[in-house]
């Protein structure tokens, strides 16, 4: 491993300092070539912090609105001291420590009794994380201490693996660990004689991370109380881990790296007092570290605020960024970390992932977040995770965008509070009760996390409202699907999920469905003759390894003969370092971006070009894009317009033979409205127009909008995960919660090589009545596609125009009074609108000005016998 000079110059006076200390064991902005800039926010607040904000140390009128929430017994206070004084914490376990610590601060003044009883399981809590013994014999390599507190079993399951000494020299492996004994990977440095201190330290950064945020919250929290020495121990040993977190290679992608990150920021926030030598370097070093490897990437990629991993991974991630942020002195330095736009826009981009609906979990009910890329942890508890990071976010970045909105989400009573009980602390601390937030009422309904390819639309914030998630952004790490261009719905739970299910990263059916495109509601172009995923991430296997999905292809860029040229691991190393730098490896991984979007009072309008994803070893498609029109439900004008999802999929094949297919999942069997014939048990094909899906109170239309009937192949139990002629299910005990799937082909071009697959997605309340009648726009260009809803009162006409350029485009529209949403214009151009009764013409000229996303949105009213026989107006609903 290379440490750069400045990292190896800190390290060396971080280790003289340790040695020293009695007692003390051890690039600018980027957009990306088909990034679009990120749009400003709205709703930011300016709303002044209670106090300059200090996680460790809240300050008195923080500490005075703490024991006020007490006297008063708010919910939140109730639950935190009823759960601190349950039997069950008599045990002073580690991850209790936090919680037991600020009951103690908040009752030090009212009831002295309790809080000197809850300090003191605090401290026990503290001594159980930071674990240290002392020398009895040394025989060679191994240690004898017949006064080991813990059972062998339990040191091991937690993750202690390494053993350090006062001194400079690094933590050393335990290969052994029985009641009376530890046996070393090495010999231990001279200073190892007897009677000497010794700690336990864990090698895994986030298992490291989760026990040095819980020792470190206990000491500050605790400060006031817990003694001295006990203090000293704890001190030493976040010193000490984080040597170790210091030692390790730093990427800036993985949540690995941000736990390291936060243990080296956390022990030089706790330590300073007791070790301010050491302490001050350890905290130099972190924010060296962010500097140099961190912030780069949160400048160029981190615009909109959503977490390289997806939303579950970046549950933990990002409360780690944040409490690193945390670490700092409020002032320049901590403002200046903050300034990133990743931290600016977190806010928002955590709220606009939380769904709509409440789950109920083993601990109560939560609001989870929509699933984007990989799930690391169970949904409850990133949920919980996610929620303590907007409370955190909001406390540091009280002006942020969506702090109003976030507050609103966090009061909302039908998810109340956290499930895990160890975060009941952080949320007592965090949560102003006495602010009611925004009015979710007149809360944004649209959010583009643009460097990340990460957007939504939602018709309302109620749980009773429905979300549409669309993904298409580049590839960072391991854990990320391979799918660009996907689409999700949510409508009183899952209404179109993704499949796949969590039965281990390189499981069968992670690495051949699970991982892959046909898992996801994407576009899929079947090509037999491809084989553009020679490693999935177990090393490179040979052809017929994995099966061919006629998805998007793996991290790998293929030449002429066939053969990848260009390799890239799962995950990136970093920004700008490491043997796989992203920069290095962009042309691999930035396959996809959202490349435009707009919105409205009732519409939201997305683009996203895909078509890098698709060229794999056979390079089989010129283009892919692909354009979600979200038309939200009533209005203004017709409170009787039904809600519906346009999707229009415009791809150019590289050979004649080639198709597209549009994948969809569901967790029930859908109802196709055609012919369909059973090809095995599980799997049956036909041609339809047309398919019905119905969950708990939800169902889902989808409506092929083709002159011919397209190919329908249905796929589900037993054929569960079938993938290129077998089935890959899941291992036992995980399930596909959506195994049904179908794929929706058109039976011939629609121009040459070119097809426009325009597919209307109408979700709805069970008990609603039938949606309108839908057509497919008519149009004398091939190069437009789009769909006319005949609702009662405003047909709604939905356009995508496929070649922009200065060109008059043309279309047929419904007779009488329309509104219409044409997308793919120049941007911010003006273009004259006019109506002969038969066609509307769009021609570059004097009269609507389009937005900054290339979208026209209009009214057309008839104008009785005059010409032109309608004039149309700017629609700014």
């Amino acid at each position: 491993m290379v440490i750069g000079k400045r990292i190896l110059a800190a390290l060396f006076l971080l280790a003289a300092a340790v040695a020293a200390a009695p007692g003390l064991a051890q690039t600018g902005p980027r957009t990306g070539p088909m990034a679009m800039p990120p749009r400003p926010e709205a709703l930011a607040t300016t709303a002044p912090a209670m106090d300059a904000p200090d996680l460790f140390a809240p300050g008195p009128r923080r500490l005075a609105a703490l024991r006020d929430l007490a006297a008063q017994a708010s919910p939140q206070w109730r639950r935190l001291i009823r759960w601190a004084t349950a039997p069950e914490r008599q045990d002073g376990k580690r991850a209790d420590g936090p919680n037991l610590a600020l009951g103690a601060l908040t009752l030090a003044e009212a009831d002295g009794r309790q809080s000197s009883a809850l300090s003191h399981l605090a401290a026990r809590a503290a001594a159980d994380g930071a674990r240290a013994g002392r020398v009895e014999q040394l025989n060679g390599a191994t240690i004898i201490d017949g006064g080991l507190p813990w059972k062998p079993e339990e040191i091991t399951a937690e993750g202690y693996d390494l053993l350090a000494f006062d001194g400079p020299e690094a933590a050393i492996a335990i290969k052994k660990i029985t009641s009376t004994q530890i046996a070393l990977a090495s010999a231990p440095p001279t200073q190892a004689r007897q009677g000497a201190e010794y700690l336990l330290l864990i090698s895994d950064m986030e298992r490291a991370g989760q026990v040095a945020e819980d020792v470190a919250l206990t000491l500050a929290w605790g400060a006031r109380s817990i003694d001295a020495e006990q203090q000293k121990l704890g001190a030493r040993w976040l010193l000490a881990q984080a040597k170790v977190a210091a030692g390790r290679p730093m990427g800036c992608f993985d949540n690995q790296s941000a736990a390291a990150l936060k243990i080296m920021a956390l022990a030089g926030r706790v330590a300073e007092k007791l070790y301010p030598q050491p302490a001050q370097a350890m905290a130099q070093l972190a924010m060296e570290r962010f500097e140099r490897l961190w912030r780069p990437a949160l400048e160029g990629m981190g615009q909109g605020g959503g977490w390289f991993g997806g939303a579950n991974a970046g549950a933990r991630a990002g409360l780690d960024l944040l409490l690193t942020a945390a670490c700092q002195p409020a002032g320049p330095a901590r403002q200046k970390l903050l300034d990133t736009p990743w931290f600016r826009d977190r806010l928002a981009a955590l709220t606009n992932s939380l769904l709509p609906h409440v789950d109920q979990g083993p601990h109560g009910p939560y609001r989870g977040l929509r699933p984007s890329g990989g799930e690391v942890m169970p949904p409850d508890q990133a949920a919980d995770l996610a929620r303590i990071q907007m409370l955190l976010a909001r406390t540091l970045l009280p002006g942020a965008a969506f702090a109003d909105v976030a507050q609103a989400m966090l009061l909302a009573g039908d998810a109340p509070g956290v499930t895990d009980h160890r975060l009941l602390g952080l949320e007592f601390l965090l949560l102003d009760i006495d602010d009611p937030g925004l009015a979710l009422a007149v809360a944004p309904l649209d959010h583009l996390a643009s460097a990340v390819g990460r957007a939504c639309s939602r018709s309302g914030w109620s749980a009773w409202d429905t979300l549409v998630a669309f993904d298409c952004g580049p590839h960072f790490v391991d854990g990320q699907r391979l799918d660009a261009a996907s689409l999700q719905i949510y409508l009183n739970g899952p209404l179109l999920p993704r499949g796949g299910a969590e039965d281990g990263r390189l499981s069968p059916h992670a690495m051949n469905y699970a991982l892959r495109s046909v898992a996801a509601n994407t576009i899929l172009i079947h090509d037999p003759t491809e084989y553009s995923w020679p490693d999935m991430g177990a090393g490179e296997m040979p052809r017929g390894t994995y099966a061919n999905d006629g998805g998007q292809r793996a991290w790998a860029l293929f030449g002429p003969d066939g053969k990848p040229r260009v390799k890239a691991p799962w995950t990136a190393s970093g920004w700008e370092n490491g043997a796989a730098p992203w920069t290095v490896l962009e042309p691999v991984y930035n396959v996809a971006a959202i490349t435009a979007q707009g919105g409205g009072e009732s519409w939201a309008y997305f683009k996203g070009q895909a078509t890098a994803a698709y060229q794999g070893q056979t390079a089989k498609a010129k283009r892919v894009e692909r354009h979600v029109f979200h038309l939200r439900p009533g209005g203004p004008d017709d409170a009787t317009s039904a809600q519906a999802v346009v999707v229009v999929d415009d791809v150019i094949v590289a050979r004649p033979e080639l198709r597209p297919s549009f994948v969809l999942h569901f967790s029930q069997p859908p109802v196709v409205e055609g012919q369909m014939t059973q090809l095995a048990p599980g799997r049956l094909s036909g041609q339809a127009r047309m398919l019905r899906a119905q969950t708990d109170g939800a169902r889902l239309w989808v409506v092929g909008l083709r002159q011919d009937a397209q190919r329908v192949e249905l796929f589900g139990p037993p054929a569960v995960a079938w993938v290129d002629g077998r089935g890959y299910p899941p291992a036992a005990p995980a399930t596909d919660a959506a195994p049904w799937r179908v794929e929706l082909t058109p039976t011939g071009p629609d121009d040459g090589q070119a097809f426009a697959l325009v597919h209307a997605l109408l979700p709805a309340p069970a008990d609603a009545p039938a949606p309108p009648e839908l057509s497919r726009l008519v149009s004398p260009d091939p190069r437009l596609a789009g769909a006319v809803i005949h609702d009662r009162f405003w047909p709604r006409v939905v356009v995508a125009n496929l070649e922009p350029g200065d060109r008059p485009i043309a279309y047929q529209y419904p007779a009488g009074r329309s509104r219409h949403l044409v997308a793919g214009l120049r941007p911010e151009a003006e273009y004259a609108v006019t109506a002969d009764g038969r066609l509307l013409t769009i021609t570059p000229g004097k009269g609507l000005k389009s937005s900054a996303g290339g979208l026209l949105a209009f009214k057309l009213t008839p104008v009785a016998g005059k010409a032109p026989t309608a004039v149309a107006e700017p629609d700014m609903k």
